[in-house]
């Protein structure tokens, strides 16, 4: 039995992020950090669009020491929508920015992601390059205000598993003839490729240098 699903789509969603970073100043303007972050999100994309099944299954028959091997096959074709969910994610990140002025710091922002998805029945984890840029203000020495826009592209992952069943029965005709044994057996792959999945993130948030004269 072989599945085949063609779906896309978009949601909208929700996280919050904490992280932890080093930065300095190369000179008086130009300033080089690092930081790494994990959060916790709720994010679900419905996906929808087409999907085919096409299924064979083998039957045999023992009927007085005859075998036969009967083969039937059926495709059916329809629509259908699963949901693509996001628990957690987590990021190492570079960025590099320039002062405009005294408080204020417009940087660039990139490095790699790695989030965990759900989809149906089965769950998997995806590596994603990062990008970005953003602005940040001082508001007290020691805490600043910002705000930032990313975009990440999730590597595409393909997802498998395998079903098998079979059943085996006994038989008399109804005019007293020979038993007749039956025995069938099928299996059922689902292959799955998750692909194209990206993320467009508007951030805002505070920051606390611990450091700050």
């Amino acid at each position: 039995c072989n599945f085949t699903d063609s779906l896309g789509g978009r949601g909208p969603g929700a996280m919050v992020n904490l992280y932890l970073g080093y930065n300095r100043m190369m000179t008086d303007r130009f300033l080089l950090g690092a930081q790494i972050e994990g959060g916790v999100s709720n994010i679900r994309t419905r996906l929808t669009g087409s999907t085919s099944d096409l299924q064979s299954s083998v039957s045999t028959f023992n009927t007085a020491g005859v075998i036969n091997t009967q083969t039937s096959t059926s495709l059916s074709t329809g629509n259908t929508t699963d949901p693509l969910d996001n628990r957690w994610a987590m990021s190492a990140l570079l960025r590099g920015g320039v002062l405009a002025d005294p408080k204020d710091l417009i940087y660039l922002i990139g490095g790699l992601s790695y989030a965990r998805f759900e989809f149906g029945d089965q769950t998997f984890g995806a590596f994603g390059g990062t990008v970005g840029a953003g602005w940040e203000r001082k508001i007290t020495p020691s805490w600043t205000l910002k705000a930032e826009y990313r975009y990440t592209r999730f590597q595409d992952r393909s997802l498998a598993a395998n079903f098998n069943s079979s059943s085996t029965g006994a038989a008399t005709t109804t005019f007293g003839g020979a038993p007749t044994t039956t025995a069938s057996s099928s299996t059922e792959r689902l292959a799955q490729k998750v692909s194209g999945v990206d993320w467009q993130t508007v951030m805002v948030g505070v920051s606390h240098y611990f450091d700050a004269d």
